[in-house]
């Protein structure tokens, strides 16, 4: 049967939900069916806000009126979530990291194929122009011998967290820190242009919650090594390298690049422009609802092998840094 009209639920009420409907809202094939919340007061007026004809504190509820749910809760509630709503037949594409861990990962995968149900993970910037304009311009700098990416934002809660306050995003329970968050902004593209790397090092700022505020993960590849730093308790303005024995390409960022440049050995210089995405999400949503009228039962650019293997490196620099969330368990 194909589906005319998809109605879409959302699990969560953050930005990051109000960011992807306001992005969902200029596919006309998708409607805002259902809004759930462990906070059912929440549910109400997110829903009152964007349109939504039912709002819900139950998953069982917000399924009955889903043909696709949109999974933005927090980190540690998304393997127990997805398995609910691929039991039941939903396609389910979740925000990143898609799991807490990556046997986590690995289970949700294997359930969503055996069920033949759609999971997808959420990672947007996969679709950007930006990391392909990269692509293209790698054979140019020669081999590749340094690699360095870093996200850095001070987090708007990280002031209330100081003060003593039950912050989420600095709480292990809810597999929460500064690598989960900002970290594999800088992890995946790295994967997606190199592949897995050799080893793994992590060092990392831990901070009461018992997750990371600030950390550097090292990725050994054969020829070169990719240094990676991230953080939630300060700001850079850095820019992240690739750096050639020919030269150098920079971007302004790697979630959501807007300038590219290519710096030649021999003085040549190219700059490249994208338009700044508001939210950049239009790809990842374009990419969801083309595997699901395709019905296939995963992405072929954010595959099940990329959203393993960041977390698996994520998991190997939590496990020397000291970082430990109950998920593991």
């Amino acid at each position: 049967m194909v589906l005319l009209m998809i109605r879409f639920g959302t699990v969560g009420t953050s930005w990051i939900t109000e960011a992807f409907l306001r992005t969902l809202a200029r596919f006309p094939e998708v409607c805002l069916s259902g809004v759930c919340s462990r906070d059912p007061q929440k549910a109400r007026a997110f829903a009152e806000k964007h349109g939504a004809a039912y709002a819900c504190s139950d998953l069982e509820q917000l399924a009955k009126v889903s043909d696709a749910v949109y999974l933005a809760s927090p980190n540690a509630l998304h393997f127990r979530q997805t398995l609910f709503f691929l039991e039941r037949n939903i396609p389910v594409l979740c925000e990143k990291p898609i799991a807490s861990n990556a046997q986590q990962a690995q289970i949700m995968y294997r359930v969503a194929k055996e069920r033949e149900v759609l999971l997808m993970e959420a990672y947007k910037s996969a679709f950007l122009p930006g990391l392909e304009q990269i692509r293209r311009l790698l054979p140019r700098i020669g081999p590749v011998r340094n690699v360095f990416g870093t996200f850095s934002k001070y987090s708007s809660r990280y002031d209330a967290h100081k003060r003593g306050e039950s912050v989420n995003t600095f709480q292990a329970e809810f597999s929460n820190g500064a690598m989960m968050d900002l970290g594999i902004y800088c992890i995946y593209p790295v994967l997606m242009l190199f592949g897995p790397p050799s080893q793994v090092t992590g060092s990392a700022i831990l901070i009461p919650g018992g997750v990371d505020g600030a950390g550097t993960v090292i990725l050994r590849y054969p020829d070169f090594i990719a240094t990676l730093n991230c953080s939630k308790i300060s700001d850079t303005d850095l820019s992240c390298e690739i750096q050639g024995e020919e030269g150098t390409i920079s971007a302004d960022c790697w979630n959501l690049p807007s300038r590219i440049a290519l710096r030649l050995r021999n003085g040549g210089e190219e700059v490249f422009s994208f338009p700044k995405e508001a939210d950049g999400m239009d790809g990842e949503i374009r990419e969801f609802l083309t595997c699901l009228r395709n019905r296939y039962t995963e992405s072929r650019i954010n595959t099940p092998a990329l959203s393993v293997e960041v977390l698996r490196i994520v998991d190997l620099y939590r496990g020397q840094c000291g970082v430990i969330y109950p998920a593991d368990g």
